[in-house]
């Protein structure tokens, strides 16, 4: 469903305002796969991301979908660990390791517990566009946003396995340690695991200022003095404004681009970028 209204607000001989809304909202469902399968994941197209597939497509669910494990804090005592499910029941399982969830109550964690995290597909996107003249000047604005979609922050994760030979995102300084028991970052360790969870499914929604121009255009009789038809001065600012609750840099990115097997996924996308310009336009 897509809507488009045009508006004149107001206009009297000196001042005129003009807007133009645009919402649109899109769903997709996988429908039929072929071959008798329900369901397959793609294989993301970087190494470290190579053994994770964050993403599924299933019979059922919209393209995009993020599959994989919910947390549940933190091991904080010896006790947990000996009683509570651990990951593919890792011997190797310690204080100071994340917990994850026993989705299907067998009391293991393992691939059966995976579960849809979320889709990459807001649930709605638009864009509110103005016009304000007053005499000589004029003033151009326009926002644009998106709501429920979701973006795997695969930066962010990469940057959260505590390696001892790669950087590692200042978060880790929240690590867990006996003496600084987080319930949100686990301990540091020499051989971490790259799990696909919640905690990197993010909220992509946005609402950006996209573009602002201010215009001044210098009076007819100023104009044919030059020489000229008209002459107009501007300046302009582009992505001036994000608001967001993403922590990565810019919701609106993904790394894959537009492709429909696995779109958002975010792995340190370069962002769209703050432009600022000015200019003159002389017309003959």
């Amino acid at each position: 469903m897509e809507i488009g209204l045009t508006t004149e607000n107001i206009k009297t001989e000196n001042f005129a305002w003009n807007s133009n809304i645009v919402f649109s909202a899109n769903k997709n469902k996988v429908t039929e796969i072929g071959n008798g399968v329900n369901e397959f994941f793609p294989v993301v197209p970087n190494g470290s991301l190579l053994q994770q597939q964050p993403v599924i497509v299933k019979v059922g669910l919209p393209l995009g979908s993020f599959w994989g494990y919910k947390t549940n804090g933190i091991f904080q005592t010896q006790e947990e660990v000996n009683t509570q499910p651990k990951i593919n029941s890792l011997a190797n399982t310690k204080v100071g390791d994340r917990k994850y969830v026993d989705a299907n109550g067998d009391g293991v964690i393992n691939a059966l517990d995976k579960g849809n995290l979320g889709t990459s597909q807001p649930k709605f996107v638009g864009s509110f566009s103005n016009t304000i003249s007053y005499h000589d000047f004029d003033l151009n604005f326009s926002f644009q946003g998106s709501y429920g979609g979701k973006i795997f922050n695969a930066l962010n994760q990469q940057l959260e396995i505590s390696t001892l030979g790669t950087n590692a995102a200042s978060t880790l300084n929240d690590r867990w340690t006996p003496t600084n028991p987080s319930n949100e970052i686990p301990r540091a360790t020499s051989s971490p695991l790259g799990i696909v969870s919640e905690r990197y499914v993010e909220d992509a929604s946005f609402l950006r200022l996209k573009l602002i121009t201010l215009g001044y255009t210098l009076p007819k009789s100023v104009s044919k003095k030059l020489g000229t038809k008209s002459v107009k001065f501007y300046i302009s600012a582009e992505n001036l404004i994000t608001w967001t609750k993403y922590t990565g840099y810019d919701p609106e990115v993904s790394s894959y681009e537009q492709n429909n097997l696995y779109p958002g996924i975010d792995f340190g996308s370069y962002p769209n970028s703050k432009t600022f310009i000015s200019g003159l336009n002389v017309t003959f």
